[in-house]
């Protein structure tokens, strides 16, 4: 019964300014929760008397587990002219998450948002979740697998307080991680928009990696230049001019994400079969190949969608055999290109990768590393 007695020293019941909460959704199951003074994520139940909504959120097709997302936020960010919205703070901690765990994380709304009631949008919890992909279900990334045990996030924390949150080198991950959310969210219903926002997030991440600049011209030219520099009047000068203006967005995204790729990631894989896995030494042609698929789509709007997309549960990271296409240089990057599934894991791969080069130590699982052939 609600007590009808008054009790002054009580705190008032109505929301605080500088406490946000909001309710998020993850395509698998996340044991125990995380709480810490600043962030709660803790599970939210429907009841024990609702059967039809448990019913729904464990069903095959949308398997769902739900959270409430607490978080503390600056008390002098309130009493202005605009009423702050924080609903961009819980999405970029959905995309943590999503990089963390590799799985899909859903924010649909404050509950409470600066001394406000908020009505959440639960549309997500009812959108399919194609078990054929990684990112759903309960079954732990077979690379950087961190448990789905809501308390080791607490080892990306840091990248949401102050003093790293403000790092300049957060920037591109947190805008890279945004694309690789997006990926995740429409993976279900159009697999070459999600194909291009991992490139997207490709593309941001390896801008702010550091590359031998001259890794990034062809050898071809390389020559070419040598010849300029030697023999021209004041061929130093000339060459240097030239070679600024060669280096390809391509090259460092495929000699970006090189570098940030850890070798071990190929002793390991959600493949089925060891002949449908990224290997070390086709890597760097198969990520050329990928941006060529999204530089075809984005200036001829030439498709690729159901090459890359999954065939049956196998998990293949790589095609087998050339599709058959009368432009015989696309169907050359249709063979070479990375599926959908191995273009994801590059990406969430690189991802944490980065954070460990930038100085967040993480602690990386290192079991399973002589993985032969998936169970």
């Amino acid at each position: 019964m609600i007590d009808e007695k008054p009790h002054e020293a009580r705190p008032p019941l109505k929301p605080a300014w500088d406490v946000q909460k909001f309710l998020i959704s993850a395509s698998c199951s996340l044991a125990g929760r995380l709480d810490t003074p600043n962030l709660l994520i803790a599970d939210a139940s429907p009841g024990f008397g609702n059967r039809a909504i448990y019913q729904r959120l464990l069903s095959t097709e949308n398997a769902r587990s739900v959270f409430a997302l607490v978080f503390r936020t600056d008390p002098s960010e309130q009493g202005k002219l605009i009423i702050p919205q924080y609903d961009g703070a819980a999405e970029y901690i959905c995309a943590c998450l999503s990089v963390f765990y590799g799985k899909r994380f859903d924010s649909h709304g404050a509950i409470e948002n600066s001394g406000f009631f908020g009505l959440p949008d639960l549309r997500a919890l009812d959108l399919y979740c194609d078990p054929r992909l990684p990112q759903n279900g309960d079954a732990t990334r077979c690379d950087l697998g961190f448990p789905l045990a809501l308390e080791h996030f607490e080892q990306m924390l840091p990248l949401l307080f102050e003093p790293v949150a403000r790092d300049p080198r957060v920037v591109p991950f947190r805008t890279a991680a945004k694309f690789y959310q997006q990926a995740l969210w429409a993976a279900e219903h159009d697999l070459e928009i999600s194909y291009l926002h991992l490139i997207s997030a490709g593309e941001v991440l390896t801008a702010a990696v550091e590359l031998d600049e001259w890794r990034l011209v062809d050898a071809q030219t390389r020559g070419l230049l040598a010849r300029i520099e030697t023999g021209m009047i004041d061929g130093a000068k000339t060459a240097r001019s030239v070679r600024s203006k060669l280096r390809s967005i391509k090259r460092r995204f495929v000699f970006g994400l090189d570098s940030l790729i850890d070798p071990l990631m190929f002793g390991r894989s959600e493949a089925a079969h060891s002949f449908s896995r990224l290997t070390a030494d086709s890597i760097v042609k198969r990520l050329g190949a990928a941006y060529d698929l999204r530089s075809r789509y984005i200036h001829t709007g030439q498709a690729f969608g159901t090459v890359i997309g999954p065939r049956g549960y196998d998990r293949e990271e790589v095609q087998h055999g050339q599709p058959i296409h009368p432009d015989r240089d696309f169907a050359k990057a249709l063979a070479w290109a990375p599926t959908y599934i191995g273009l994801e894991r590059i990406i969430r791969h690189c991802l944490l990768q980065y954070l460990e080069r930038f100085g967040l130590t993480l602690s990386l699982p290192t079991a399973d590393l002589t993985q032969t052939e998936p169970g």
